[in-house]
Order: C-alpha cells, then sequence, then structure tokens
C-alpha cells in the first residue's frame, strides 16, 4: 500500500518554492529560496528550470532578478505543479493492486475500483488547493 501515492522530492520543493513565491510580490533568487528551504541550490534550480519552462513561473534576469509566478497564486493548483514536475499521479489504472503481490484475477478483488476512487479524491483536492491556500511565506522569515 506504500507505493499507492508517491511524490517525488523535487514536486516537493516546487510546491514549497511556489507557495513561497504566492506571498512575495519580486522575483526571488534560487539562493534565497534553497536556504529557506534548506535544500541544494543545483537541485532546486533544475526545479525552478522546469517550472519556468511549463509556464508556471518566470525568470528575471538582473542584480535584483530570480523566480516569481507567472500567473496570480489563485490560478495555479498544487495539482499543476506536481503534475510539471512528476508527470500523472501513477493512479491511473483503476485495477492497480493495492499488495506488493497480486492475488486476485478480474473482478474477483475484494478492493476493485478503491485505486481509482482514492485517484479521483486526490486530484479534486489537489486541483481545489491554489498557491494562494498555502501559507509557506513566513519561511522566507529569517532568510
Amino acid at each position: 500500500m506504500s507505493r499507492l501515492l508517491r511524490i517525488s522530492d523535487a514536486a516537493v520543493l516546487a510546491i514549497h518554492a511556489c507557495g513561497m513565491l504566492a506571498h512575495r510580490d519580486e522575483p526571488l533568487g534560487v539562493s534565497r529560496l534553497a536556504t529557506a528551504i534548506d535544500v541544494s541550490e543545483t537541485h532546486l534550480s533544475k526545479v525552478m528550470q522546469r517550472l519556468t519552462k511549463a509556464g508556471l513561473l518566470s525568470a528575471v534576469r538582473g542584480p535584483k532578478g530570480g523566480y516569481q509566478l507567472a500567473r496570480l497564486p489563485d490560478e495555479i493548483c498544487v495539482l499543476e505543479i506536481w503534475e510539471t514536475i512528476d508527470g500523472g499521479l501513477g493512479l491511473d489504472d483503476p485495477d492497480t493492486c493495492l499488495a506488493d503481490f497480486c492475488m486476485c484475477t478480474g473482478s474477483a478483488c475484494a478492493l476493485r475500483g478503491l485505486v481509482e476512487r482514492i485517484r479521483e479524491d486526490v486530484v479534486t483536492s489537489l486541483s481545489n488547493m491554489h498557491l494562494h491556500d498555502l501559507d509557506l511565506g513566513s519561511l522566507l522569515s529569517d532568510t
């Protein structure tokens, strides 16, 4: 069952970084964001580049440059960020077995359809959660 829902470290970084940017009017550099999240600048830079390429962030050059949201915080949902980094949720097959070994065949599974219901709940929850809902601005207060 531990394989049911996975989120990569990169997706977690992306959600946190975007959540922090949602509470800022000016661009923030990767260095400041990496310090606030306590991660490698190199890793975070790669994540930020992917978000920029997807149109979620825009890069601002210059001494006061960095990254900023490309859209308003209430227009970007957490699901969009997660899927940008990790692709699909990995719950697309409603016949996925929850056990580490598959003991069922066809419609005989007692838990048939559970994965699909969980996927729908996760998609709905993450689609309804927007960056303006995340309270991550305080992570930047000490950096």
